[in-house]
This record gives C-alpha cells, sequence and structure tokens, in this order.
C-alpha cells in the first residue's frame, strides 16, 4: 500500500529517497546538513517556509549560516525570527547585517513574510550528524521549557544565546538538564 508520505519522499527524485533535508555544499565540497525542508511558520493564514527565509537572509555573502524560527506573535500567531552567524571577516555591524538580511527577504519573498526580528550569535547549536537544532531555537527565543537535546555536539552555545538574547529584550528559556 504506497501512502501519501511514501508518494512524497519517492516521487521527487525517482529511484532515490527525498530525505526532506536541506544542504550547502562549501567550495571546499563539504555537504553540510542545515535543516529539514518542511519546516513551515505560519503568519496569519500563510505558510513561509523558513528554509527560503534563510536563503534570503544569506542572499549578500555576509553570513556563515542561518536559522529560521516560529516567534509567538499576540496578532499574527507567529512570525519570522533569525539567529544570524556573520562570516568571521565581516565588516558590517550587527544592525547593518540584521538590516541587510531584512531587506534581502522582502526583495525575495515579500513583504507577507513579516521578517523584522534577528539576532546575531557566534553559532548555532548542532546535532552530533550536524543538524541546527531549530526546534530548541524556537522554545527558547518563546521562553518555553526544553530539555538539553541528547543529540547536541555544542550545548555550550545555549548559554550564548541565551544572553544575546536577554540582551535584545528578549525573556527566553535556557535547557534543563
Amino acid at each position: 500500500m504506497t501512502t501519501d508520505f511514501s508518494r512524497l519522499v519517492l516521487k521527487k527524485f525517482p529511484g532515490y529517497y527525498d530525505t526532506l533535508d536541506a544542504a550547502m555544499i562549501s567550495e571546499d565540497n563539504t555537504l553540510t546538513i542545515v535543516s529539514r525542508d518542511d519546516d513551515i511558520i505560519h503568519v496569519e493564514a500563510t505558510g513561509i517556509s523558513g528554509t527560503s527565509i534563510e536563503d534570503a537572509c544569506m542572499k549578500d555573502k555576509t553570513l556563515e549560516q542561518s536559522a529560521v524560527v516560529a516567534l509567538d506573535d499576540k496578532i499574527k500567531g507567529s512570525v519570522p525570527f533569525a539567529f544570524l552567524v556573520p562570516l568571521k571577516d565581516n565588516k558590517f555591524s550587527e544592525k547593518e547585517i540584521i538590516d541587510m538580511a531584512v531587506k534581502n527577504v522582502i526583495e525575495t519573498i515579500g513583504e507577507v513574510a513579516s521578517f523584522q526580528k534577528a539576532v546575531i550569535v557566534p553559532n548555532l547549536p548542532r546535532s552530533i550528524s550536524g543538524k541546527v537544532l531549530k526546534k530548541s531555537l524556537e522554545s527558547m527565543v518563546n521562553g518555553k521549557e526544553f530539555k538539553m537535546p541528547t543529540t547536541v555536539e555544542n550545548g555550550e552555545v545555549y548559554q550564548v544565546i541565551y544572553d544575546i538574547l536577554c540582551q535584545n529584550g528578549f525573556n527566553p528559556s535556557i535547557p534543563i538538564n
């Protein structure tokens, strides 16, 4: 019996299984899994792809990586929120980087994305397989309790991100053990 899910993962690339992961290939041909390709943020009645917003944020080549999650919003339900990791040799201020990311999202996706909020962070939490742990970032920025993911490779980054969110006026949560 063929299910809708099996059709989804087998149809896009005949002969191959689509894992629904999004990846980047670096200049040295290193493949890095960056996120799931099914992360939809519901802004009012519109579903916006978090991966599409991440791609738009990175358009200017000032970022090493980005992670976009849903931030709870009293009016719209949720809005996109980005954690932006600038390139090491970056020459722009944090405000300039965030402004460029917002501009790129508006130009690429449009105002409908309602993207205006982001913070600059030095790194993102990753699983041992290299995936960004976005669910924990989403819980964190929304101040919801969450457990330290068992697969986290760099758990110390949560404290750094927590401090940055506090400095930017958010009331985040920190992982519990």
